[in-house]
């Protein structure tokens, strides 16, 4: 849901910006003809312009006044408000009790026509087209079964501009959800890397690469001679992109599990997952890269340290079903989230990594109350700092209980569930497709502020994609917030790492200095900025939207 922006009155904004602007800028670097990119502000698109200058090229002025599509941007940010310096505000009202809401009954919403869900009041948009419609800008038709792949497989990439639709391949713009392009990419298991939003890792054979989802050009960065079979399931690399758990088949045939560090180029000890008759369905490493958790079975958990020791007080056979792994809001705790169905079927609750099952060293608790919810997917894919400390949790169960075909969201300390939207996602087979397709699989987009699942509408016949939009209560509330650069810069540039980065307001004053600017820093009111960001090669200059808190 778009906020509202109040603009406050700005006099002579053309000769406020030449002046106050013009010089300084000259001054950093030469401003050639822009490349265009869209930016969003609490709802209000804007145009950023980017230029970059080799480095010991020299600066040289061009003139008295800043290039007019400059201007035009600039004087289009003054009349919305944005450069006042008056952040968008929204107040925002959550449903959390613990009652049940019956779900309406609701014709099956059209393609890309936003509707406000008449119980919880948040924003749902259906972002896939009717089965033998044309797919606007791609070519080919819609099929019968158009969704992400599972509430743990982030679905968007690092700076939310694209969507991924995988049970077919297609892409779609991550704001307007139109379709952008479609592609199959190399084969094996894929993630969207954490902070580059262009590339994919892939997993495969024997090898771990990246894929370039733009321009196709595929890296392998290791093959490993004599394992075969790698798989990943439904695992994760860990948050700063740098390590991954595969389970594989050694040279002897055996099943084993081991981690790899890309930075480093180092392959951990391999362990044996089948130790102890247990069996997998998957492993992963855990979101701070520091253990590995292995899941037997579908329901009962053990975590391992990266050289392939069982972790005392590890072994737990809570019978979890479909959980993730959380980072906290304090940046390093984890948790092992899921639905815990002997305790209480499908409740959500919580156990701290790595000792899992060890009462004394652990924190366990019901997030949802004992006889409330049928919790059925958990998904902490909000893995943006400021969007840590909930999880979201997709229910099944049956009409009339608590959260019944909800996406909802739960504070990893139990004090609070927020309730967003019916899914109308029964389990049922549709147009040839299992009931597991059917399931909705809710995952969240990396800040929070949106969520995809899966639906075939109350067995309309199809299987569809579906976004909600969630309301952004910056005034109150801890949750969500959204990473306040609305142009995200990126960590490299032509693949070489950024090694310094600043922040300058409009006066020419340096609001962060000497460091990546996409990290996070000391607080800086809503407006427009300069980012000068460099590395071995060249100077990358642009202006920047901050919807405030820089």
């Amino acid at each position: 849901m778009s906020a509202t922006l109040r603009a406050t009155s700005v006099p002579s904004r053309k000769a406020f910006v030449r002046r106050v602007i013009g010089k300084w800028l000259r001054s950093i670097a030469i401003l050639s003809v822009p490349a265009w990119q869209e930016a969003y502000c609490g709802g209000v698109r804007v145009e950023i312009a980017e230029s970059r200058l080799r480095r010991g090229e020299e600066a040289r002025p061009q003139g008295s006044a800043l290039p007019s599509q400059m201007i035009v941007m600039i004087s289009l940010l003054f009349v919305t408000g944005i450069i006042s310096g008056v952040a968008a505000q929204t107040q925002c009202t959550f449903i959390t009790d613990q009652q049940p809401h019956s779900r309406p009954s609701l014709a099956k919403p059209a393609y890309h026509s936003p509707f406000a869900d008449p119980v919880f009041g948040q924003t749902v948009v259906r972002v896939s087209g009717n089965p033998g419609d044309a797919i606007p800008n791609v070519g080919g038709t819609w099929g019968t079964c158009e969704r992400h792949h599972y509430s743990k497989d982030q679905a968007w990439n690092a700076d939310m501009s694209l969507l991924y639709l995988n049970y077919t391949g297609l892409f779609i713009n991550g704001d307007t959800y139109q379709p952008t392009f479609k592609k199959g990419g190399p084969g094996g298991e894929k993630r969207w890397h954490p902070s580059n939003p262009d590339l994919m890792f892939f997993v495969g054979g024997n090898q771990i690469g990246t894929w370039n989802v733009r321009t196709d050009e595929v890296t392998v960065l290791k093959t490993f001679a004599g394992y075969s079979d790698f798989g990943i399931s439904e695992a994760n690399v860990s948050l700063d992109g740098n390590r991954v758990a595969i389970y594989a088949k050694n040279s002897t045939g055996k099943d084993v599990g081991f981690v790899y560090d890309m930075a480093q180029d180092k392959k951990y000890p391999d362990f044996d997952p089948l130790l102890g008759g247990w069996n997998v369905d998957w492993i992963s490493i855990t979101p701070l890269g520091d253990y590995v958790v292995q899941c037997s079975g579908g329901n009962t958990y053990r975590v391992f340290t990266l050289d392939g020791d069982i972790v005392a007080g590890s072994q737990l056979r809570d019978s979890i079903k479909h959980a993730d792994m959380a980072v906290d809001a304090d940046g390093t705790t984890q948790w092992l989230v899921g639905a815990v169905r002997d305790l209480d079927w499908g409740n959500v609750a919580r156990y701290r990594l790595p000792a899992i099952a060890d009462p004394a060293s652990n924190d366990s608790r019901m997030l949802l109350p004992a006889g409330k919810g049928n919790a059925s997917h958990v998904s902490c894919r909000n893995t943006d700092p400021k969007a840590r400390g909930w999880c979201f949790v997709s229910s099944s169960g049956s009409s009339g209980e608590p959260y019944y075909d909800e996406l909802d969201m739960v504070k990893l300390d139990g004090s609070e569930a927020r309730r967003f939207a019916h899914m109308h996602a029964p389990r049922v087979e549709q147009a040839g497709h299992s009931a597991y397709r059917s399931e909705a699989h809710g995952c969240p987009s990396p800040d929070a502020s949106k969520a995809v699942f899966a639906s075939n509408w109350d067995e309309s016949g199809s299987i569809g994609a579906y976004v909600v939009e969630i309301c952004k209560d910056d005034a109150t509330s801890e949750y969500p917030r959204v990473d306040p650069h609305t142009l995200r810069t990126r960590q490299k540039q032509n693949g070489i790492a950024a090694t310094s980065g600043t922040l300058y307001d409009f006066r020419g004053r340096a609001v962060t200095a000497g460091r990546d600017v996409s990290s996070p820093g000391r607080k800086s009111p809503a407006g427009v900025y300069i980012v000068r960001q460099e590395n071995e090669e060249r100077v990358t200059v642009r202006a920047a939207v901050s919807c405030g808190g820089i």
